[in-house]
């Protein structure tokens, strides 16, 4: 997420944040290194790993910060890469697939049920192909979320 410094704008009944002043709360390099660790501590535990990339719908609404998030998602996609740790882009849930998206949203970082139900396919295929599920749960290798 980000932490907005300018203030809020009145629009009607709503209040609208700004995209002046945006700011990142943590750096590129911190925000990287903190999901290695979290990778690395849940490894540590007997856990295996499937990292995320950061969604977001559009880069019109907030182009500053949809850049930034590109930015952040591409270093966190390359560290994984080079740590050797599986690693999920779902293209349809980013900006690159922006205005064809809209439908998967609810508003700009969440996805709505539609997103979702796509977000537990693509998670659920990732899983099988990496051998994370194994075969205790029934699943087949590169099952998806609607075929066991």
């Amino acid at each position: 997420g980000w932490r907005r410094l300018q203030g809020m704008r009145r629009e009607g009944s709503k209040n609208e944040m700004t995209s002046a002043g945006a700011v990142p709360r943590v750096s590129r390099q911190a925000y990287v290194a903190n999901i290695l660790e979290m990778t690395r501590l849940a490894e540590r535990h007997g856990s295996a790993t499937l990292v995320l990339g950061q969604l977001y719908r559009d880069e019109t609404t907030y182009p500053d910060e949809a850049r930034r998030v590109a930015d952040y998602r591409k270093a966190l996609e390359t560290a994984m890469e080079e740590s050797s740790i599986p690693y999920l882009a779902i293209t349809e849930l980013t900006e690159a697939s922006y205005p064809g998206n809209r439908a998967l949203f609810g508003e700009l970082i969440h996805p709505n049920h539609l997103g979702h139900a796509l977000m537990a396919d693509r998670i659920l295929q990732a899983l099988s192909e990496q051998g994370i599920l194994g075969e205790a749960l029934g699943i087949s290798p590169g099952a998806t979320a609607n075929e066991p």
